[in-house]
């Protein structure tokens, strides 16, 4: 089923990227995104006021639409996907008011879809700063990426809803060094690249608009 949701998310869409992380990439992953998204509920993982409050704080092009049951066109195995050309989450209806009533198979399909968008919004922040490493090319046609990537996104959905698991096993200090430290040090540094790399691709803009000053610079020099 996974496998025809995500297909379904990629309906329009030939080839579509998704993040490759390790066992403990997921971890921080979720790690971060506990912390974001468990702010203002008691650090409770609500995926419904996730979507409707938190990721539209981050990601003001993200919108959420409920489809009436008797309309549903998506297929009866696909109950709600993330439309990654639109930046939409999807629902049929009853799954959405099943969720607002707590039934637990509901909330666990929306907050599947969720992580993926959350997802999303981390890949198209790796993309601004070019961390290749960081991602891949994910064919619709190709079932096994497909549920590697269904994986992953299950991976980081458990860890939300027990994020006892995300730390279990490590002392404090191990949690803030490897968690927290590392991290925002990897971040920063990635920052100071990107930036020298436009100082120095606007020197090279500038020396090409002026080839005189430069020469007569060398010569000088």
């Amino acid at each position: 089923m996974e496998v025809v949701q995500y297909e379904t998310q990629l309906k329009d869409v030939k080839y579509s990227e998704t993040l490759v992380l390790s066992e403990n990439e997921i971890k921080i992953t979720s790690f971060w995104s506990h912390l974001l998204c468990t702010a203002t509920t008691n650090k409770k993982f609500d995926p419904l006021f996730v979507m409707e409050n938190i990721i539209p704080s981050f990601d003001r092009t993200f919108n959420y639409l409920i489809e009436p049951e008797d309309s549903w066109k998506h297929g009866k195995d696909v109950v709600a996907f993330y439309n990654t050309v639109q930046n939409m989450i999807v629902i049929r209806s009853d799954v959405y008011e099943g969720a607002q009533n707590g039934n637990c198979i509901a909330l666990i399909s929306i907050a599947h879809e969720v992580v993926h968008c959350i997802q999303s919004i981390i890949l198209r922040f790796i993309r601004i700063f070019d961390c290749a490493e960081f991602k891949k090319e994910l064919s619709k046609i190709k079932a096994e990426q497909i549920q590697e990537h269904e994986f992953q996104t299950d991976s980081i959905m458990r860890l939300l809803f027990s994020p006892e698991e995300i730390t279990k096993g490590r002392t404090q200090e191990e949690v803030l060094d490897e968690y927290v430290l590392k991290p925002v040090l990897s971040l920063i540094c990635i920052l100071i690249k990107n930036v020298g790399k436009q100082f120095l691709d606007f020197i090279k803009e500038e020396n090409a608009k002026n080839p005189v000053l430069n020469q007569n610079y060398l010569e000088a020099v």
